[in-house]
């Protein structure tokens, strides 16, 4: 299992609200999942042609995009700006004895992992427009 997380400091670009410690704010509130923990029907229906292959996940929140295209064959690196979200996806995908590189990241003000990635994913986004 690949115990990987970046948990680098956020530097303060953000307006209030979609800063890491909101985010955090977000998934510990009230104790439970922010998600419903089933990957997303889109990516599962669009992706059903390809053979899997790299795939990068921004914004993956808790994880259950990453962890069911980890066990469909794919070799994931998940990013999101909450290191609560990364640390319960780490949780779930060892639970699935799936293998994720989870990776705790402010996407717009730092570098995305690079790749090749055969499949990025970016659903729910809420990732801030910024010049970069």
């Amino acid at each position: 299992m690949d115990e990987d997380a970046d948990h680098s400091n956020h530097a303060d670009h953000s307006s209030a609200g979609d800063r890491a410690e909101d985010w955090d704010r977000r998934y510990t509130d009230g104790g439970h999942t922010l998600w419903s923990g089933e990957a997303n029907g889109a990516l599962v229906a669009g992706i059903a042609h390809l053979n899997p292959g790299a795939a990068l996940d921004v914004g993956c929140g808790e994880g259950a995009d990453a962890i069911w295209l980890a066990a469909q064959g794919w070799q994931v690196t998940a990013v999101d700006i909450s290191a609560v979200a990364v640390d319960r996806a780490r949780e779930l995908a060892t639970t699935a004895g799936v293998s994720v590189r989870w990776i705790c990241a402010d996407v717009p003000s730092e570098p995305l992992p690079t790749g090749p990635f055969d499949l990025v994913s970016v659903k729910y986004s809420a990732i801030r427009h910024t010049p970069r």
